[in-house]
């Protein structure tokens, strides 16, 4: 062999030792094991390994990789069945379209399970009856034309500032925000200017 070549060779080959050499040792996934007792006596670092049953380390699931000194925990796998999907997210916490209430009768219904704003038009007061509230919920109705009759005090407890509140005009709308506390419904009211139902 040409000794040019043969020095030129040995040269290169220790440029990529060298490389080699600055690279940290890498997690290699060794497998699943059923408990402790099944990690090797003699693992190389960088062995990985998921430990199916409760231990010392933690919780099922449990990653462990060999550091040269001991077994290091790298976190369990992460049970997701009680988080939300998108899908789930979208339809729980996205914007949802106002429910038109039908005013028609002689009392208003909402049933709150659906939705939690919704929009009527009236051309004076009604009644509205709201059902399925929760604890914590909070909910809006924008009101154009007319009032809601909140007076039931089985159902709602109003706000002082309602009791002032002067018939609406022309162009303008009530927005009323409750909140359902202790098996009722704390009802709040703004006036607002400008708009219509048909907005």
């Amino acid at each position: 062999m040409d000794m040019t070549l043969y020095a030129l060779l040995m040269k290169k080959i220790k440029e990529i030792n060298d490389i080699v050499s600055t690279i940290p040792n890498p997690l290699v996934y060794r497998g699943s094991i059923a408990n402790i007792d099944e990690l090797p006596a003699s693992p190389k670092v960088g062995d990985m390994y998921n430990i199916e049953t409760k231990s010392i380390y933690g919780e099922p699931g449990m990653n462990v990789a060999w550091n040269g000194d001991n077994w290091d925990t790298l976190g369990a796998a992460i049970d997701m069945s009680n988080f939300y999907t998108k899908t789930e997210s979208d339809v729980k916490f996205g914007y949802h379209a106002p429910e038109i209430l039908d005013a028609t009768g002689d009392t208003i219904s909402w049933d709150v399970s659906t939705s939690d704003n919704a929009s009527v038009t009236l051309t004076g007061t009604k009644v509205i009856t709201i059902t399925n509230g929760q604890e914590g919920k909070v909910i809006s109705i924008s009101c154009y034309g007319g009032t809601l009759d909140f007076s039931d005090t089985t159902q709602y407890n109003k706000s002082t500032v309602l009791s002032y509140l002067q018939p609406i005009v022309e162009y303008e709308h009530i927005t009323y925000t409750l909140i359902y506390n202790n098996g009722k419904w704390d009802v709040t009211a703004c006036i607002f200017a400008g708009g219509s139902a048909n907005v």
